[in-house]
């Protein structure tokens, strides 16, 4: 039993979403989805270090975040940014390993960029992380992963009366 519960992290940044679960040995995880457009007419200067206020805030904890970042131009190889970019790139980049946090994708989600993370604070939390197919006639390929969590199934006993078949 997963006991899910509603997570609201104080941080400004406009396109995420969090809940919590507890696991079978009653550790707590902060499940998050996040949206990060690369475009400035959506989200104005800024964003970037709301962004990065978040995952300070989130990144000291036992968390999962899932989600399009749009940082296309990072080398998730060699964890370094263009040497062209705003600044953004490696900005994300410090933050993450400021936080510890692991960048599980590997392999490019939309054309020959990795758009598409999973980031984690356990490097253990995620394996097998593999991109499927292109999702309807967006750029975006799926991505499909196993989370590694104690997922024990409690088992209760209850007496059931069925009031149907009384005098």
């Amino acid at each position: 039993e997963l006991k899910p519960s509603e997570y609201v992290p104080l941080a400004r940044f406009p396109e995420h979403i969090w809940c919590t679960i507890r696991d079978g040995k009653d550790q707590q995880l902060a499940i998050g989805v996040c949206y990060r457009s690369d475009n400035a007419n959506i989200f104005v200067n800024g964003s970037c270090q709301e962004l990065m206020n978040l995952l300070n805030e989130v990144g000291r904890r036992h968390m999962l975040l899932l989600g399009d970042f749009n940082f296309g131009g990072i080398d998730w190889n060699t964890g370094a940014g263009p040497r062209t970019s705003r600044g953004d790139c490696q900005m994300f980049i410090d933050c993450l390993e400021d936080n510890f946090l692991t960048q599980h994708v590997l392999v490019p989600t939309r054309e020959a960029a990795v758009l598409d993370l999973v980031l984690s604070r356990d490097p253990d939390l995620v394996s097998d992380v593999r991109v499927m197919e292109k999702l309807s006639t967006g750029g975006h390929s799926m991505l499909v992963c196993t989370v590694h969590i104690d997922a024990s199934i409690v088992v209760t006993e209850r007496t059931r009366f069925d009031y149907n078949r009384a005098d």
